[in-house]
């Protein structure tokens, strides 16, 4: 196998399981929350825009908040056939939210990455033709995604309960590539084998809708127990595949300019944790994902699987309001996280175990430097997978203030 390595937007990571469906789903959390894998179905904290669940937004009812990040992946991807290494980086997310009343209705605009797909694979195979075998080498590219522009709006019912919505466009285009090159000469080999290039745009677009509901009710002194749950709508999107081949250095002929839909499964989020307020928070979530449902341009399920994600995380913030000891107002994060994902290799599910830890460093009067990383693993070698060992790390700012303040004069 060979892999690309490159920089580009919101499409940070490279590997070759992205060759399915519609590749890697993004976490819906910020760099804070990926601090701690992603939890946040259940926690909402007032410095922070929780993207997990639109009802939590809520939480963050005191200031404008706008929040920036950056992501990049390095990894090791070995096989039976060899190994290599690879790097990638974007923009993660931007996101601003505004209280539209003040601790009752916050409401945020956004864009952030849905899917990312790169992949560059190297296959050989034997091809027979007037009886003479020959080899050929196909070399299988992937790049692109799907991104979503989205309005999420949080509403606060009474003092426990709250409500929310994400609306979203998501949109973008996945491009595939087949080069097929003969490795030997051969009189048996005609113009049908010489130089193929076939190249599929996939371009997709249309809406999807997130319900999210919380719960938060009072346990002890400034302690408190928060429930969260959030349900992601499948959604039939849009699509257009063009379809173009050349070879031998012939110009390209469209063979199939089409359109139809592509089937975006439903999502299902569920969280449970325990806080102090201001000091430190334990907390699990689940999300499944029906990637069995499924459908891609023609239909097919591409051998998907649910995918079922399991994250136990917390934070802990030493002292907040400690003027002398800097290191003190710092939040720290930390969190495993265990999935069984979408796909399928040698009648296996892959799995992926890895863990996260990151920090928030208080800058300006409530505004933060946030660093998150996640190392683990994907695949296993002695189930006949591709295993990849990754190390992803985000940075990223958020920035509080408080703006639409009507002020009174004396």
């Amino acid at each position: 196998m060979t892999f690309l390595s490159s920089v580009s937007m919101a499409q940070v990571t490279n590997s070759p399981y992205t060759f399915n469906g519609l590749g890697d789903v993004a976490d819906l959390g910020l760099i804070n929350t990926l601090g701690m894998g992603g939890l946040g179905v259940s926690y909402g904290s007032p410095w922070f825009i929780n993207n997990v669940n639109p009802a939590l937004l809520v939480r963050n009812g005191l200031f404008t908040t706008f929040d920036i990040g950056a992501a990049s992946d390095l990894r090791h991807i070995r096989d039976a056939s060899g190994s290599n290494t690879n790097f990638q980086a974007g923009l993660y997310n931007a996101i601003l939210s505004v209280p539209v009343s003040r601790d009752r209705w916050v409401a945020s605009i956004g864009l952030k990455p849905l899917t990312n797909v790169r992949y560059n694979i190297n296959s050989t195979q034997t091809v027979v033709s007037d009886g003479e075998e020959f080899e050929v080498q196909n070399q299988f590219q992937g790049t692109g995604g799907l991104s979503q522009f989205f309005i999420s709006n949080g509403v606060k019912l009474n003092k426990n309960f709250s409500v929310g919505l994400m609306s979203s466009y998501t949109f973008g285009a996945i491009t595939k590539t087949l080069l097929q090159n003969p490795l030997s000469s051969s009189s048996a080999i005609d113009d049908s084998f010489l130089f193929i290039n076939e190249d599929s745009i996939l371009s997709v677009s249309g809406f999807t809708f997130q319900l999210g509901g919380a719960y938060q009710g009072k346990i002890g002194n400034d302690t408190y127990l928060n429930l969260g749950g959030a349900y992601m709508f499948e959604s039939n999107l849009n699509a257009t595949e063009l379809v173009t081949i050349s070879n031998a250095g012939t110009p390209a002929d469209t063979v199939q300019n089409l359109s139809g839909k592509v089937t975006f499964p439903a999502t299902t989020w569920a969280g449970i944790s325990f806080e102090k307020r201001y000091k430190w928070m334990v907390g699990f979530d689940y999300r499944r994902q029906q990637w069995d449902k499924f459908r891609d341009f023609q239909g097919n399920n591409e051998g998907l699987r649910p995918s079922d994600l399991y994250i136990l995380g917390g934070k802990y913030t030493p002292n907040i309001n400690d003027v002398n000891n800097y290191w003190n107002r710092v939040t720290y994060r930390a969190a495993v996280r265990f999935e069984n994902t979408q796909y399928m290799q040698n009648n296996n599910q892959v799995q992926d175990l890895g863990i996260n830890f990151g920090l928030s460093l208080p800058v300006y009067t409530a505004s933060y430097i946030n660093f998150a990383v996640q190392v683990g693993q994907r695949g296993s070698l002695d189930k006949g997978q591709v295993r990849e060992n990754y190390a992803k790390i985000f940075l990223g700012f958020t920035f509080n203030d408080k703006w639409f303040i009507r002020r009174k004069l004396d």
